[in-house]
């Protein structure tokens, strides 16, 4: 399967759709099925929304890939200053090249500011996320949608060959669901004309 996939599944059907999908649209609020009344008036069927096999790589070549970084070294002022300048709600650290960690906005806000610490004094270091969860780019967006739900995690660190190329948010994910809504209401408009609902 590729691109954006419609099922139309039967009541008593199983569900097909992975869990993880599901969770992600409910919390986006954009509604799983829609009903349908067949053209024998009794049936019904729900068309589900399925986003597989639409890679990260797709996603990584419509961005301009800035990658904000800072060193495990500096002082967690850096991440805020990157963080108000570019309006970014995470910032990867990286040591010679080499990905160590992640800094997310809710680090920042419960590690050091909630408990009163002075930010210029706090290193990356002491407040980042090691060894984060990285993807590749043949990594499919549901595979993505998986990590983020289960592991309670908005952004994920693109790493290829060893080196990092870029980094996809849970807002990204958002941003081709929508892009995908043009093309499910032309396929359901063909679908109800053909069956005559």
């Amino acid at each position: 399967m590729t691109g954006m996939q419609i099922a139309a599944i039967d009541p008593h059907g199983e569900w097909i759709i992975s869990k993880a999908v599901c969770r992600i649209f409910m919390e986006i609020e954009i509604p799983l099925f829609i009903p349908l009344v067949l053209r024998n008036g009794i049936q019904s069927a729900f068309i589900f929304r399925l986003i597989c096999m639409t890679t990260v790589k797709k996603i990584i070549d419509q961005k301009t890939n800035v990658i904000f970084s800072v060193s495990s070294s500096d002082p967690v002022e850096s991440v805020l200053k990157i963080m108000r300048d570019f309006r970014v709600r995470a910032v990867l650290v990286i040591d010679d090249g080499q990905l160590k960690g992640i800094v997310s906005q809710g680090d920042c806000a419960i590690k050091v500011l909630l408990p009163h610490h002075n930010p210029t004094k706090v290193t990356v270091s002491e407040i980042m996320t090691h060894a984060p969860l990285t993807v590749s780019l043949s990594n499919s967006l549901d595979e993505c949608m998986a990590i983020m739900v289960h592991k309670h995690i908005r952004h994920l660190p693109v790493v290829e060959n060893h080196k990092v190329i870029g980094v996809i948010s849970v807002g990204d994910l958002v941003k081709n669901i929508i892009e995908h809504q043009g093309h499910q209401i032309k396929f359901l408009e063909t679908y109800i004309k053909g069956h005559g609902v």
